[in-house]
Order: C-alpha cells, then structure tokens, then sequence
C-alpha cells in the first residue's frame, strides 16, 4: 500500500546517484532513517497510534455504554452507579495519554517539513551548479568541434593526426561531461519527486492520528462534563437541556465508530529501513 513507500525510497536515490550527490547519503538519508526510527518499533509513533486507535475504540464502546446507562436511570441506585461508571472512565482514560501520541507525530510532521525544506534547497543550489558546469561544457564542445574543423595539414602528417586525436579526446571527455550534467539534472528530478512522493503520506497519517487523540479527547470531557452534570442530583435529568445534549452524544457514538474503523485499517507499518523493498 502507499504507507509502504515511505521509508525504502531513499536508499534506492543514494544508490542510483550517490556518486554525484554524497551529500544525500552522507546527509539526508541518516537524517530519514532517524525520522523511520521514531516512527517504527515496538514505541515508535505508527504502533502507539495502532495501540491508540484500539484503545479508542474500545473507550467508544464504554462510552456508549455509559450514555445508555444514564438515559436508562430508573432509580436513585442507577443513578449512583452510573456516576461511579462515569468516573472510573475518566479516571481510566486520561486525556494526556491521547495528546502524547499526537503531540509525537505533529513533532515528527514538523520536522519532516523541515527535511524537506532544507532538502529542497540544497537541490536548488546543485541545479544551479549543474547549469554552469553545463555550460561550461557546452563551450568546451564548441571549442573543440571548431579546432577539429579548422585543424589543417599545415605541418607532418603525423602531426595532425596526433594533435587531431588530442582533440577529439578532449571532445569526447567535453561530451561525456556535458552528458553527466544531464543525467544530473534528471537525478534531481528524480530525487524532488521521490520526497513529493512521501511527504503526503506522513501528513495523512499524522492527520489520522490527530484525529484520534481528538476523539479521545472528546469523549473523556464529554464524560467529565456528564459526571458533573449528575453532581446536581438526580434532578437533572428532568431537564430538557441535559437531556438534549444526552440524546445528541448518543447519536454521534455510532459515527465516530465508524470513523474510527475506517482510519485505523489505513494504518499500514512502513518498513523498518531505507534500505527494505
């Protein structure tokens, strides 16, 4: 799937054109596979969020339940329990543990944007470099094409054909040099492409995280706000207030369930190095 993509594209650029950009081995690529490291593992970011979006889904179910348990209070014991219930889910469910785990991958988001950023620059200041050493070459070609065509038998034979292959031998390293240039460029291209390529898949991820430390978040106040409704006795529930806001959380339960499953099977592990297929 596309999260597989994002840690094995590096090694495959520093193979193919590392020769001509050491920087990119040297460099950049430690620095990814730095950012693969936080974000794989046992307690890297991707299996914490899995952990989470587990523990998000069971923390819906309980949460649903508990909203049935309130709207379904008959007597003063019912009423009793379901603030005991409600109590020991907030006590369970403590906001930090959600924003934790998203707080790490906005971090690592961050500092993948700035990756790129500098990233993208140094592939600018190497295309301008390609531009001058590729003109230089042109002009070399020129040079030399013109001193090939204008050699003349002015001396021995055996002159001319040595000085004429001393030419043609710095045509063809002119040539291969200028062909380099191009292959360069291209190279750049390629490398440009390959970060574009990964940067989305970590801003959706990132995304999806955040949007479960969100629902966490929510039902955790939500379930605090309810206890603290029920501290006013159970003559809040006679009030149409609190029993608006009751109905209108029951009925969200069944959407955030299914948001949830849906994000949660998109998380898919990236491998655990640059250098894995």
């Amino acid at each position: 799937m596309r999260r597989a993509r994002i840690s094995n594209g590096f090694a495959k650029v520093v193979e193919k054109y590392g020769k001509d950009f050491p920087e990119v081995g040297n460099i950049y690529t430690t620095k990814w596979d730095g950012f693969m490291a936080r974000w794989n593992g046992d307690t890297g970011i991707l299996q914490s969020s899995k952990n989470l979006a587990a523990e998000v889904s069971a923390a819906l179910r309980s949460y649903g339940i508990n909203l049935g348990i309130v709207a379904d209070i008959k007597t003063e014991q019912a009423f009793e329990d379901a603030k005991l219930e409600l109590k020991d889910y907030v006590e369970k469910r403590r906001i930090h543990i959600a924003t934790e785990v998203g707080d790490r991958s906005r971090g690592l988001k961050n500092d993948i944007h700035e990756f790129s950023k500098d990233f993208t620059k140094y592939i600018e200041v190497q295309k301008q470099k390609i531009v001058v050493n590729a003109k230089q070459y042109q002009a070399q070609v020129d040079e030399l094409n013109n001193q090939m065509l204008s050699t003349v038998p002015a001396n021995f034979l055996t002159d001319v054909i040595v000085q004429r292959n001393t030419t043609q031998q710095k045509l063809d390293a002119a040539l291969t040099n200028r062909k380099r240039m191009f292959d360069n460029q291209m190279a750049l291209l390629a490398m440009q492409a390959t970060l574009d390529i990964y940067k989305p898949d970590f801003d959706d991820i990132c995304r999806k995280i955040h949007i479960f430390a969100i629902i966490w978040a929510f039902t955790t106040e939500q379930s605090t706000k309810m206890n603290v409704a029920l501290g006013e006795g159970i003559k809040v529930l006679t009030s149409k207030k609190f029993q608006v806001k009751l109905k209108l959380l029951i009925a969200q339960i069944e959407p955030l369930k299914e948001g949830m499953q849906q994000y949660a099977t998109q998380l898919t592990p990236p491998k655990a190095s640059s250098n894995e297929e």
